[in-house]
């Protein structure tokens, strides 16, 4: 434990891809028909839906996050701690692109997040196809 942040932590960061297939989904369905997805599949992400993933991070920065997808949708990007504190809870605009293609939006967070770990949570407004997360 830190003697200046409450909590257990590391100083590690995640960093890297992490499939749509590999977050916890509520109201997604894992689907593997479209063409040019990456892994084994994506998830196809109902309304009132949302994809959540489980990351850390070694010390206090701006983090980037970029969501491969298709479809168009608004929505919410939060980061939680393990205490049920959101750190940061940001807008997300996935736009529409060409029907079939994957297209990619990058999302960074206003402001700087502690070392720790932490749930991110993708909550679309309405229904989106998700590919991946990339942690920048």
């Amino acid at each position: 434990p830190s003697p200046y942040a409450p909590g257990v932590f590391t100083f590690t960061k995640t960093t890297g891809l992490f499939e749509a297939e590999t977050a916890k989904f509520d109201r997604g369905v894992l689907s593997s028909s479209l063409k040019g997805y990456g892994g084994p599949g994506y998830v196809e992400v109902q309304p009132g839906g949302g994809l959540t993933w489980s990351v850390s991070y070694g010390a206090a920065a701006k983090h980037s996050f970029k969501f491969r997808y298709q479809g168009a949708t608004n929505g919410h990007l939060t980061l939680t701690d393990e205490s049920g504190i959101v750190a940061a809870d940001m807008p997300v605009s996935l736009p529409a692109g060409e029907k079939g293609v994957w297209q990619e939006v990058t999302i960074e967070t206003p402001t700087l997040i502690n070392a720790g770990a932490y749930a991110l949570k993708l909550t679309p407004d309405a229904g989106v196809i998700v590919d991946s997360l990339r942690m920048q």
